[in-house]
């Protein structure tokens, strides 16, 4: 567990809100958390990303 008490970063809602603006074709540049907001915006590029590799791969999220 990390410092700030979550296990798995799928749990998150930031990492929800980036899998969302990936499956809405939204580009990275969509995130809304700036460079003050670093773990947040880890997060939401960590959803990003993999919903993206999902959609290339062919399956669902």
């Amino acid at each position: 567990m990390s410092a700030e008490g979550i296990d798995s970063p799928e749990s998150r809602h930031e990492y929800q809100l980036g899998a969302d603006a990936r499956s809405q074709d939204l580009g990275r540049e969509a995130c809304p958390y700036g460079e003050r907001r670093m773990f947040k915006r880890s997060l939401w590029l960590c959803g990003w990303h993999a919903a993206d590799i999902a959609l290339n791969e062919g399956g669902n999220l």
